[in-house]
């Protein structure tokens, strides 16, 4: 979306909010939900065309490599399982590697999407593949990752990179991108429970990883524009069996190429 285009739809959502506040929510959240798809990048492709596909009951699509213990890779939210390849040369010669296109994204079905969508293909995917070793994810991916194992996710160990501890954070972001406020902020709220289906509080993870006793790295750069530092920061002092790894002038992208990162995890993982 350019400016142009996103200076129009503030507009109209702003103007509709003041006769039609429900239904100026429901706009917002259409948007909010239904990631853009961008075209893969060559090296992306070079992954995909060495990787199996396996393709789950519900329509989930997902990249195999290697043999061994499984290790589940999960993008983020406008990703793609293509993007989790950077792992290949570091884990993929001792672990089997399963990137997930979640719901609405790569190759998987659906138009929407939602964090408890992401969740339940992970758990959909542990049940296929069995037991894991580990389960890496960025930004969304990485905050579905832990939520997954508060649930309950049969996994040793976790890895979340840039991800948010907490999602409230990124719908608030959100309504302030696009100026919600007022009954329209209260009613996209509201409306975005009832299409996650959990509630803020349930899916707080940093408040609930107390409960996890497996081990769980977290990695944050500390110049990350898009899920800022302190979401990751909140974990430290809350990890039982964990770490806090933090980064600098990375920001949120450039983190999963940066070689200290992929050998932290490497390491973490061995």
């Amino acid at each position: 979306m350019n400016n142009l285009s996103f200076i129009l739809l503030k507009s109209y959502i702003s103007i509709l909010g003041y006769v039609a506040p429900e239904m100026a929510a429901k706009k917002a959240q259409s948007i909010f939900f239904t990631p853009r798809k961008h075209a893969q990048k060559p090296w992306e492709i070079t992954a995909q065309d060495t990787a199996r596909t396996v393709v789950l009951d519900s329509g989930i699509n997902c990249l195999v490599w290697g043999q061994g213990e499984p290790i589940l890779l999960m993008h983020g939210w406008e990703g793609r399982a293509s993007q989790m390849s950077v792992f290949l040369p570091f884990l993929s010669t001792k672990y089997m590697l399963i990137a997930i296109n979640a719901p609405a994204h790569g190759d998987s079905q659906e138009t929407r999407s939602n964090p408890n969508k992401f969740i339940k293909a992970i758990f959909e995917a542990q049940k296929y593949f069995g037991p894991l070793k580990a389960i890496i994810g960025h930004s969304m991916g990485g905050g579905a990752a832990v939520y997954a194992a508060i649930e309950g996710l049969e996994v040793e160990k976790i890895i979340s990179i840039a991800g948010p501890s907490n999602f409230q954070h990124s719908v608030e972001s959100f309504a302030a991108l696009i100026g919600l406020h007022g009954k329209v902020l209260g009613h996209f709220m509201k409306q975005t429970e009832q299409e996650v289906q959990l509630t803020f509080s349930e899916i707080d993870m940093a408040s609930r990883i107390g409960n996890v006793d497996q081990f769980v790295l977290i990695v944050h750069d500390e110049n990350d524009l898009e899920v800022p530092f302190l979401q990751g920061r909140r974990y430290e002092d809350k990890l039982i069996n964990g770490e806090f790894f933090a980064t600098q002038n990375l920001g949120h992208r450039k983190i999963m190429k940066s070689e200290i990162v992929l050998q932290k995890v490497t390491d973490f993982i061995a």
